[in-house]
């Protein structure tokens, strides 16, 4: 169970929501809601245990209607609130990107994405067709930034994505499923990226005291694009690429990559 506490969003049960509750339960506007004055949230064990689910933001299940915004206002608030951005089981339908994005050197602020295995089965998240071409760009972004924007991956802490699937869909040539570029306490778990044509399911490794474990990648021009990447001593156990179009990982990391239990099944090359 992920609980994050702060002094500065959860105090003694309280739990501060950079919301409001309009008719029909969808949490829409960037007022603040406190949890206490909730009569109809008192007994949600989700909320109280630090879980925001990103249907409680209008993000439909059903994968019929575009999620994009819906899951954006909880992703943003559940950062401000040091809450899990929450996804339940079923289908949602993204039509662009998704940023999260925290200040650097903050290691208990940070960006967490989990979601529900249920039935054997994890949500997904499906990028509608044709909706990111061009230039390489993330459908989950995670970066730690310093003040002025700029990128900063030795003090990027504590991003975790763990237990959702990314459906590529079709004609996203510049899609690239994770970006994930930071330190310690990052991880990228219990995910499995596909689709057709996409550019990677994987941008970057994060550093010494990160974790990659139980990837699978199928199709893309890469598994796994490392270029740039500085992040120190990167691990990954059990990995599985297979059927990209060029290679199965293009390694260009700062130092070795430890890969304990991998999988590659290959179109017409290998690594780089």
């Amino acid at each position: 169970m992920y609980l994050k506490t702060n002094s500065r969003s959860l105090l003694v049960g309280i739990i501060i929501l950079l919301a409001h509750v309009i008719a029909n339960g969808a949490i829409t506007s960037p007022l603040k809601w406190d949890l206490e004055s909730q009569q109809e949230y008192q007994g949600d064990n989700l909320l109280q245990s630090g879980f925001l689910p990103v249907t409680y933001f209008g993000a439909d299940h059903t994968g019929l209607v575009d999620s994009t915004v819906a899951i954006q206002n909880c992703i943003d608030a559940a950062l401000a609130n040091n809450m899990v951005c929450f996804c339940p089981s079923g289908e949602y339908l993204v039509s662009g990107q998704l940023s999260c994005v925290q200040e650097a050197k903050d290691m208990t602020t940070n960006h967490v994405l989990v979601g529900e295995r249920k039935d054997g089965k994890r949500p997904v998240l499906r990028l509608a067709d044709n909706s990111m071409v061009g230039e390489p760009k993330a459908l989950v972004f995670m970066q730690a930034q310093n003040p002025d924007g700029s990128e900063n991956v030795p003090s990027g802490y504590n991003m975790v994505f763990r237990g959702i699937d990314l459906d590529m869909g079709s004609g996203n040539s510049g899609a690239v499923g994770i970006n994930l570029h930071g330190a310690q306490g990052c991880a990228v778990q219990d995910v499995k990226i596909s689709g057709e044509g996409f550019f990677a399911g994987l941008r970057h490794l994060s550093g010494s005291g990160a974790c990659y474990g139980n990837i699978e990648v199928l199709g893309g021009q890469y598994g796994m694009s490392t270029a740039g990447d500085s992040g120190k001593d990167p691990v990954i156990v059990g990995l599985k690429l297979f059927d990209q179009e060029k290679q199965a990982m293009q390694l260009d990391t700062a130092t070795p990559v430890t890969i304990v239990g991998f999988h590659f099944r290959l179109k017409s090359a290998g690594l780089t």
